[in-house]
């Protein structure tokens, strides 16, 4: 009664007394179904919710379609699944096309990204942008739909776009964010040109930060801020494209390049080289507060008394007070640093930490030079400064020169002699004092100063020879490409002999893989030699195939590979390695090259002498040999210029290879119904006496004739192996004495090979 009125809470209630609960859920279940199916949905959703299936009433809902009504119940009963449930069924009117509903469901999910990328994805920009302009909790989504927008149309269209929305500079603040510098400029060139140069700079900056340097540089420039390159170089040390840079295109950083330089040098105690840096860079307060904090006063005073005299006189007092200090027994290491340098006692006692005639002799020199150059008498004062020198002019690796007198001080004379020339002397006497200081400097291995100080004087070509000698290799190019280019040539050439000289064949072989070649072989490194010689042929041989060279380039290096191959060949030979030798023409293949021909007979030779190579394990060295000589045998007949001679004798050789292999072979087997055709191999081989070891194949023909039970040749093939023992044990013997009255009717050969052991 109740249920036929649709009652179905009373009804449950009256039959939960009087029936199982299984049995009416599933009484309850099927009525359900039942409705559903006469679509009564609203009745169905009663008697699920009475049995408390609510997923059931749930997906009933959803077959139907009846998006609402799922969700009023999932909001009712599984409002933690709301979202989920949301965007699944987003998801799925979005895979249906139904994007209008997918949509809404986005939005209640407050999923606003996937709404957007719904309609981005299907190129619907303009219902993706309205998406994203609704987004209120999100105002930054509208700017990147926008910008993502104008990407994709790119050029003049997305120009009319953002201006249009309003969101020009805001997409390209965003492609420059994101590193579309493509994008980024065709918005500024097209609609924003005075943001032109804003955008290289950061394309510039994210270049510096890709490790691309001279990419960086170019867009410094073009962005107005060649000082950003300058000082990027700078912080690389970089020191010549910095250089380069400040002096094309930012004449007033040239000066912060030398002082960087000057910095680096007073570092790593170079004070000449920091000195002149400072100089040219028109700061000498700076070389003069260097030298002080160094405790180098003479050096302070002597700049001070060029460039800045009104300094002199406070610095002559500071010098006064330090060396009081040091009287006075005060700052130690203070005095050994001013000792070393300048001398604690002042002009009058100049690197007196030596009581030897020597050293009083070079203190005198020093002083006397820096009178003289005070007075304005500079030729004279060079030249007692290049007094200054070593006792012996050999090759100075140590910290002093063999008199005691620092490296260091004599080479800083030097310079400061070279300078005074250069600025006060004619050209030809300063290019003199350049020459000579320059040879001094070498012989202590300051290579690098000596060719600058050659640069300064014009003499190019030495100043190259200098820069060699040190292997500054990279300067030396650099010289020769911007002021010599003839010379190129030259540093190459010395460059490769430099590689030669030291064996550094792999460097060698980016330049002259030629030499490399013949480097790799003189050091025994086969394998490399071999490999860079193949990869030569396969270049030759791809560049042929394409049409860019001709055959003969092909043939060329086949030869130069088939050269080294030999050498190699020729060398396992000696050692004693002959079967490596065949591996090796296995691999690289056996040419019909006449200078091959005497390996090849000899690999023949010592393979078909060892006598551990009868049994079945010998097939694949009878069977690496046999393909070897196959393939020079092909060789030599499509090879018109060998004479036919030469051609049959390897044709024996494959023969009797190609025997020996197939004779293992049937021994490997272990059929003994082959017996009698491997003896028979045996015995055949026995016509070729005179290419093989004839006490070698009579003896295996007759110990395998006597297995067959064929005595008479037995006896005879073993009868004359101990002819051919006694011939080799005697050594007058020869094969001429020996009785060949048994063989007068048979095709052996009369003609053996004796060993004299």
């Amino acid at each position: 009664m109740y249920n036929g009125a649709g009652m179905w809470e009373q009804a449950h209630r009256l039959a939960s007394e009087a029936m199982d609960h299984g049995e009416l859920t599933n009484m309850y279940l099927a009525q359900a179904e039942d409705l559903e199916t006469n679509g009564r949905l609203k009745e169905a959703e009663r008697l699920y919710l009475t049995v408390k299936e609510t997923d059931r009433a749930i997906s009933m809902y959803k077959r139907n379609r009846q998006y609402r009504d799922m969700l009023r119940l999932v909001r009712i009963y599984n409002p933690d699944l709301l979202d989920q449930k949301l965007l699944d069924l987003a998801q799925e009117l979005e895979n249906e096309g139904n994007l209008k509903q997918a949509e809404q469901y986005y939005l209640e999910a407050k999923n606003w990204k996937s709404a957007v990328n719904m309609y981005r994805t299907r190129d619907q920009w303009e219902e993706a942008y309205r998406v994203a302009c609704n987004c209120t909790s999100q105002p930054e989504m509208r700017k990147q739909v926008a910008y993502l927008w104008a990407k994709q149309l790119g050029g003049d269209f997305a120009v009319r776009l953002l201006t249009r929305i309003g969101l020009l500079d805001t997409a390209i603040d965003y492609a420059i964010e994101h590193c579309a510098f493509d994008l980024a400029f065709d918005l500024t060139r097209l609609a924003c040109p005075d943001r032109v140069n804003e955008v290289h700079s950061k394309f510039a900056m994210f270049l510096e930060d890709d490790g691309k340097f001279a990419e960086a540089e170019a867009e410094f420039v073009k962005a107005g801020k060649p000082r950003e390159a300058v000082l990027m170089y700078v912080h690389n040390q970089d020191w010549d494209a910095a250089a380069r840079v400040a002096a094309e295109h930012d004449p007033d950083s040239v000066n912060d390049v030398l002082l960087g330089q000057a910095r680096l040098a007073f570092g790593d105690k170079e004070f000449a080289r920091a000195e002149a840096l400072l100089l040219r860079a028109q700061r000498p307060d700076m070389a003069v507060r260097a030298y002080r904090e160094a405790g180098m006063w003479e050096e302070a005073l002597r700049v001070a008394e060029a460039y800045l005299p009104n300094q002199v006189h406070e610095l002559q007092e500071e010098f006064n007070e330090e060396r009081l200090k040091v009287a006075n027994g005060g700052d130690v290491e203070s005095s050994f640093r001013s000792g070393r340098l300048m001398g604690t006692g002042g002009a009058s006692s100049f690197h007196k930490t030596k009581s030897s005639n020597g050293t009083e002799s070079t203190n005198a020199c020093f002083l006397q030079a820096r009178e003289l150059e005070s007075r304005g008498e500079y030729l004279r004062a060079v030249e007692f400064y290049l007094k200054l020198q070593p006792e012996s002019s050999s090759t100075v690796s140590t910290e002093e020169t063999p008199d005691g007198i620092p490296a260091e001080i004599c080479q800083h004379a030097w310079l400061h002699a070279a300078n005074l020339a250069v600025k006060f002397l004619p050209s030809d006497s300063a290019a003199k004092v350049a020459e000579l200081v320059a040879t001094r400097l070498m012989n202590i291995k300051r290579y690098a100063l000596a060719g600058e100080l050659l640069l300064s004087v014009d003499r190019t070509q030495k100043a190259i020879d200098a820069f060699i000698a040190g292997e500054e290799w990279s300067k030396a190019r650099r010289v020769a490409r911007e002021l010599e280019p003839r010379l190129e040539s030259y540093v190459e050439k010395k460059y490769k002999e430099a590689l030669k000289s030291s064996g550094q064949a792999e460097t060698l072989e980016g330049i002259d893989i030629v030499s490399a070649l013949d480097m790799y072989a003189e050091q025994g490194r086969w394998e490399k030699c071999l490999a860079a010689a193949e990869q030569l042929l396969q270049a030759a041989s791809t560049s042929a195939a394409g049409g860019g060279n001709s055959s003969s380039k092909v043939k060329r290096e086949h030869q130069r590979l088939h050269k080294y191959v030999a050498a190699y060949a020729a060398t396992l030979i000696k050692e004693s390695r002959v079967y490596d030798a065949m591996l090796l023409y296995k691999k690289y293949g056996a040419p019909a090259y006449t200078q091959n021909f005497n390996i090849y007979k000899r690999i023949f030779q010592d393979i078909t002498s060892q006598r551990n190579l009868s049994g079945p394990d010998a097939y694949p060295t009878w069977s690496t040999l046999r393909n070897m000589l196959f393939d020079l045998t092909q060789n030599l007949h499509d090879n018109a210029g060998i004479q036919p001679e030469v051609v049959r004798i390897f044709e024996r050789m494959l023969l009797v290879t190609h025997y020996y292999a197939t004779r293992s072979a049937l021994l490997a087997s272990q059929q003994h119904d082959l017996g009698e055709l491997t003896t028979k191999l045996s015995v055949s081989l026995l016509r070729h006496s005179d290419i093989l070891p004839a006490d070698k194949v009579f003896y295996e023909a007759g110990l395998q004739c006597r297995e067959m039970g064929w005595h008479s040749m037995a006896f005879v093939f073993l009868n004359r192996y101990l002819d051919l023992v006694e011939a080799i044990e005697d050594p007058d013997g020869s094969a001429d004495a020996l009785d060949s009255t048994d063989f007068q009717v048979s095709n052996c050969s009369h003609s053996v090979r004796i060993y004299q052991t």
